[in-house]
Parts: structure tokens; C-alpha cells; sequence
């Protein structure tokens, strides 16, 4: 019903699986500059003052409560559009569809990614994507180096070597993508701004 009236509002002639995309990265992209204006703003600004000292926000008169419940409100807002692209995607929502191994990959790539940075967090985002994609295809490369053997068509081999880059990743970038992008990125920000 929905997707036909979208056809006839818009003039538009797709398939069901092609508005479901148009529709995603839409949203995925108004969220994103949404997040990326409320953290350049104001709002923001006193977010990252009470995540460095809360005691030091509030003896400026900031309403640390407040601020946090907003920003819990803002999170479980993007977590319900999520859920239901998902929900609108897949036809059927249970518990059983979001399990314990999603919230893991969630938190690993928040890791991955950094905290503090949207570009890290799409970072973070785009490696886990990759590694529960390709991990049989880095197992079949990882197979060629000397002194290691690893068949990418035994059971749990792509879990072993998804948790083995993660592993690196966090061992070469301790503050993630977006760290590694803040750091790489610095003299020609702090050239810009000794200009002006």
C-alpha cells in the first residue's frame, strides 16, 4: 500500500527493494547531518564539557540531568528509526531477530571507530561491515603468510579472524579511526586556525 501510493505521489516507477534503499539512505543521511549539526552546535559543545569534567560543567551552571536525559531521549529517537527500517525491511520483528552478538558487533565498532567523531563512528561501521562480509576472503590471504594455516572452510576460522583483526586494529589505532583521522588531520587544522 505504502509503496504504491509512493509510486503514485512521486511519479516514481522502482521496486520494493529499491524504495526500501532510497528510503534507508535518506534517512541515514538526514540523521547523520541532524547528529553532525546538534554536535556542532551548542547542545554539543555542553555534551563534550560534561563528558571531560562533569564537575567542572556543572560549577558552570550547566544542568547535567538535563543534558543527559536529552542526550538518552536523542540515542533511544535514532535507535527507534533504526529499528523500524529493520523492522520495515525484514516483515517480522521478535526478540530473537536482535540478538546478543549484535550488541556486541555495536560496541566493537563504536571501539573500532572512536568515540567523539562521526566519521569515526561510520569508520568503525564500514570495518565491521567488511569483516562479517569478508572474513573467509582475509582467511584465504592470511593462509599464503608463512608459519600460518588457516582453512577459511572450517567452522569458526572467520569468527577467529574477525576477532584477530579487531584485536590488531585495536592494538595499531588505540583511539580508534576517529583518532587516527583527528591525529592525521591536526597540522592542517592548527595551520588554519595560527592563519586566522
Amino acid at each position: 500500500m505504502i509503496i504504491k501510493l509512493a509510486k503514485q505521489e512521486f511519479g516514481v516507477h522502482t521496486t520494493t527493494s529499491r524504495w526500501l534503499y532510497y528510503l534507508i539512505w535518506t534517512s541515514a543521511l538526514v540523521l547523520l547531518a541532524t547528529a553532525w549539526f546538534l554536535l556542532r552546535g551548542k547542545f554539543g559543545r555542553t555534551l563534550q564539557a560534561i563528558r571531560d569534567s562533569e564537575v567542572a560543567a556543572v560549577s558552570s551552571g550547566v544542568s547535567a540531568p538535563l543534558y543527559k536525559t536529552a542526550a538518552f531521549g536523542i540515542s533511544a529517537f535514532y535507535a527507534g528509526i533504526a529499528g523500524s527500517l529493520f523492522a520495515i525491511a525484514v516483515f517480522f520483528v521478535n526478540p530473537d531477530t536482535y540478538q546478543i552478538q549484535l550488541s556486541i558487533w555495536l560496541v566493537v565498532g563504536l571501539a573500532a571507530g572512536g568515540l567523539g567523531s562521526l566519521a569515526g563512528l561510520i569508520g568503525g561501521a564500514a570495518l565491521i561491515y567488511y569483516l562479517q562480509t569478508h572474513a573467509d576472503a582475509v582467511a584465504r590471504w592470511a593462509n599464503h603468510l608463512p608459519g600460518l594455516s588457516l582453512d577459511p572452510k572450517q567452522p569458526g576460522i572467520p569468527s577467529i579472524v574477525f576477532g584477530g583483526v579487531l584485536i590488531l586494529v585495536m592494538l595499531i589505532l588505540p583511539t580508534g579511526v576517529g583518532g587516527f583521522l583527528r591525529r592525521l588531520l591536526r597540522p592542517l587544522t592548527t595551520r588554519l586556525y595560527t592563519r586566522s
